[in-house]
């Protein structure tokens, strides 16, 4: 069979390569920059079977790290925090997208090209999606390849010259790219973070068997992602791939787990959490908690995105301090396994730990953003849009997460912008950078 070839800096417009140097950048997106072509089908049946059905297609510039990219940009414009994206198009659709970026920045905003790299000889991803007559996705088809086998040597360049404080790469990457993207983002001591993409590409974040060469994740205190933002089946994809590749049976990993405490009463205390807040319940008491605590050690802040019921935040504290001020912060909504009984009747977060241990388990409900149904012109680009949100903050404050009154902040401002998103045509709301 023959082998595809990667996309190689040799493909690189020359001009842009030899005579313009790279930039610093506040943060990096690596990822996917596609061709949309999105299909909202027009029926009154509430049922689909294969067939055609009346509908409009538009066709407009997207894919994960471009939206992404588009939402930092715009959430960071007013705090002087850039974002530039890292990708690859075919050169039939350079001026396409050229111009498709310029006209999708408002006013004095400009969406970074500088790290995009044009091929000679492979086509622009291509991501194809059919809408139910809500807006909800019912299929889509992603044509991938060129992010894919993006040159590794192209991503460390980049990164190591932008110099920024927060790294975002996609599912979209394939191995290689993936491990010259979290490799060099470490060496310019960036915050790194993971947006899985799909339930498929999930899970190839841990596609390397424990222990051989290539493997991405490690565990704390020398992990390689910082914070992840899946929704419950990419959670559940990306463990089931950490338990057959055996990343559950090896020693930097159990000791953390252990050193939780969360003992036998766990389950208990999570039904006390799901009475509390019923719109995560089915988390909360069906295994996914367990299955997100247990990847903790490997990506210590999990954002697990539950649509309009809102984010539920899995972190692994690894500083007393921290777990002090964290508790302090919360007051008496918290159940702990410092006690036998809820606090409050009103939980809005779960903590486990052995006192003055230094390492904590938090678990917290951040409610969604709340929105008429009428308003609701497309779900997409909403997870993106608060990823985005999410690596602009964490370009102004590496901190953010520590910090009780700031996590609110930087959560609520995500879930708003994502709410914003979904009332717009755009793959990303313009009016973020109003908020």
């Amino acid at each position: 069979m023959h082998k595809k070839e990667t996309v190689k800096p040799k493909e690189i417009s020359k001009p842009v390569e030899s005579q313009t140097p790279i930039n610093t950048s506040d943060c990096v997106v690596v990822g996917g920059l596609a061709i949309d072509v999105t299909c909202n089908i027009n029926t009154t049946s509430d049922k689909l079977v294969p067939s055609s059905y009346p509908g409009s297609a538009e066709r407009t510039l997207g894919g994960v790290g471009l939206n992404i990219t588009k939402a930092s940009t715009f959430s960071g414009f007013k705090h002087g925090i850039t974002t530039r994206l890292i990708s690859a198009i075919g050169k039939n659709e350079l001026n396409e997208v050229t111009e498709g970026l310029k006209a999708e920045a408002p006013g004095n905003v400009k969406i970074d090209q500088q790290g995009i790299i044009v091929s000679d000889t492979d086509r622009t991803a291509q991501y194809i999606a059919m809408h139910d007559k809500n807006g909800e996705l019912i299929v889509a088809c992603a044509d991938m390849d060129i992010i894919k086998n993006m040159d590794p040597e192209y991503i460390e360049k980049h990164i190591k010259a932008a110099k920024p404080s927060c790294v975002l790469f996609d599912g979209n990457l394939g191995q290689s790219p993936k491990l010259a993207t979290v490799l060099a983002a470490r060496s310019v001591d960036a915050v790194i973070g993971f947006e899985p993409t799909s339930v498929e590409k999930a899970a190839d974040i841990a596609s390397i068997l424990f222990g051989k060469r290539g493997q991405i994740l490690k565990a704390v205190p020398h992990n390689t992602v910082d914070f992840s933002t899946p929704n419950v089946y990419e959670l559940t994809s990306m463990h089931q791939k950490l338990q057959d590749n055996e990343y559950f049976d090896v020693d930097s990993w159990f000791p953390i787990i252990d050193a939780l405490n969360i003992g036998s009463s766990f389950r208990n205390r999570m039904e006390v959490f799901a009475r509390s807040v019923p719109e995560i319940s089915d988390i909360l008491v069906n295994g996914t908690a367990q299955k997100a605590i247990q990847m903790l050690p490997y990506i210590p802040n999990l954002f697990v995105k539950h649509g309009p019921r809102g984010v539920i935040l899995f972190q692994l504290l690894l500083d007393q301090k921290v777990i002090d001020s964290q508790l302090e912060g919360l007051g008496s909504n918290t159940t702990s396994s410092y006690d036998i009984d809820a606090k409050s009747n009103v939980v809005s977060a779960y903590f486990a730990g052995k006192p003055g241990s230094g390492i904590g388990l938090l678990i917290q409900h951040f409610p969604a953003i709340p929105t008429a149904s009428e308003s609701i012109v497309s779900v997409t680009g909403a997870g993106d849009t608060f990823c985005g949100v999410l690596t602009a903050e964490t370009a102004r404050n590496k901190e953010w997460l520590l910090n009780p009154l700031e996590k609110s902040r930087v959560i609520e401002l995500a879930q708003k912008a994502a709410s914003l998103t979904i009332q717009s045509s755009h793959s990303v709301s313009t009016k973020i950078i109003d908020l």
